[in-house]
This record gives structure tokens, C-alpha cells and sequence, in this order.
């Protein structure tokens, strides 16, 4: 990021008296400037990113170039042996279990704005905040839109393409990540139109089939449930103990 200011200049002769600020002297504040908008700026990136709370994340060591992430096999249940009851019995065979280290490398993604003297004293509202929470913004769009590519890349998919999103899907989704053992909790990143508008879950409310929807909602209002924090909120948290989220990053065009 480059701040350009004269802090010194602009005390001394005021905006009027100073018109070489913005190329002048940029060391005095660049310090400071660059400190309070990149903390600006990750504080919005954790309240606008979306994937970061539904993925597993870890903390590389400093120096580190990339984060290993430990994988185990699975044991199945047929590997428990059935001993005769009141004997000693055989000792029973080892089960192996193995264990793999998924390599991440760390990826540098950057973003830089020139922000002029001008724009510094010509805004009534705190310049430097401002421009961090842009900035936060935009790396979280890009955080979210290049995981939400991986999430398209899944080998398995529930639902009609033709149809809107119905609560049977969710529960479909749900039973397979079961019968694969995926560990809770569960969450489910949606575009905006997957939960409202004439294909969203929200048709799930009416007393009729919309878009192939199974009314599953109908007649829930005023009973505290997902009727009334869609109507109250505007939104949905939680259904059948799935998080939910919405982005315009989701692939408008995927399944």
C-alpha cells in the first residue's frame, strides 16, 4: 500500500500553503499509515470472507513455505474381532494404521492502492480505515472465489439442475457425508439465489411445489424455526444442524 502524505508540510503551511504533499516527504507517516489500514483491513477480511469458517485452517511457522495437514487411514468395523465369551482366546491380529502429510504450499496473494493526499484531507471520514476495510474486502472475495473453485471440483452431486434447491437435497447431502464417515460439523456455501429468489431454498415456505420444492417449510411460522429467521432475519443459519452461508462467489453456473 502507498500512503502519500507530508505530515510536517501540512502542519506548518496547511493544504493551501503545501500543494507538493502528495510527492514530497512520504517516510514521516508511511509507518503508521501502513500499520492502521492493514489492520483495518484484516479485521474486515475476517468479517467478510466466508470459506475460512468452514474450512480447516492452520498457522505456518514463521519462516515456514508451506503447512502440513496429518491425514489416518480408516479402520473399519470388520477389523473389531469376535472373541468366546469366558476365554482367554488368541490374541487378537494388529491393526495397521497409517498416516499421510498433506503438504500445503503458502501462495503469496497481494494487494496495493495509492492513496493520495487529496483523498486524505478532502474525506471527513477516517481515510486510512477506509481503505483497509476496501482492501479487506477484496481479499476476501478472492480467498472465497478461489476455494469455492475447489468446492465445484467435489466428485459428488445432489440435486436437479433444472430444479431449485429443496431441503431434500440437504438431507441427501447429509446422508452421504455420513455413510463416508465425515466428521461434523457440517457446512453449505450458497450462492445468494440458492437461497432466496424463484429457485432458493426458500420456496420451501409455499403450500405448492415451486421448482420442484416439497413445501418442507409450510406451516412452520411463529413455531421459532426456520420460517420465522428467514422472515425475522433475512437469512438462515443452521438447518438440520448444517451452518449456513451465502456468496456471490459461488459459481453462479455450477451445480
Amino acid at each position: 500500500m502507498n500512503v502519500l502524505n507530508n505530515i510536517q508540510g501540512w502542519t506548518q503551511n496547511g493544504y493551501a500553503g503545501n500543494h507538493k504533499m502528495g510527492i514530497t516527504d512520504t517516510d514521516v507517516a508511511l509507518g503508521q499509515a501502513a500499520g492502521i489500514t492493514t489492520a483495518a483491513a484484516i479485521v474486515q477480511f475476517n468479517k467478510a470472507a466466508v470459506v475460512p469458517q468452514t474450512v480447516t485452517m492452520a498457522a505456518a511457522a514463521k519462516g515456514a513455505v508451506s503447512v502440513s495437514f496429518p491425514t489416518f487411514t480408516k479402520v473399519a468395523a470388520s477389523s473389531v474381532e469376535s472373541d468366546a465369551a469366558g476365554a482367554e482366546g488368541s490374541d487378537s491380529p494388529l491393526v495397521d494404521i497409517g498416516s499421510a502429510a498433506n503438504t500445503v504450499e503458502i501462495l503469496r496473494r497481494s494487494i496495493a492502492a495509492g492513496v493520495t493526499d487529496l483523498v486524505s484531507h478532502g474525506s471527513s471520514d477516517n481515510m486510512l480505515v477506509q481503505t483497509g476495510q476496501i482492501l479487506g474486502n477484496a481479499v476476501a472475495a478472492a480467498v472465497d472465489k478461489e476455494v469455492m473453485a475447489l468446492f465445484d471440483g467435489f466428485n459428488t452431486v445432489k440435486g436437479t439442475a433444472t430444479d431449485g434447491l429443496k431441503f431434500l437435497d440437504i438431507m441427501d447431502c447429509i446422508a452421504s457425508l455420513e455413510a463416508n464417515d465425515a466428521p461434523r460439523p457440517y457446512s453449505a456455501v450458497l450462492h445468494p439465489l440458492q437461497m432466496y429468489g424463484s429457485f432458493g431454498l426458500s420456496n420451501e415456505f409455499g403450500a405448492s411445489a415451486v421448482q420442484g420444492s416439497n413445501s418442507a417449510f409450510n406451516g412452520l411460522g411463529g413455531s421459532g424455526g426456520v420460517a420465522d429467521q428467514f422472515i425475522g432475519a433475512g437469512f438462515v443459519t443452521s438447518i438440520a444442524g448444517i451452518n449456513f452461508y451465502t456468496s456471490p462467489q459461488v459459481l453462479a453456473n455450477s451445480d
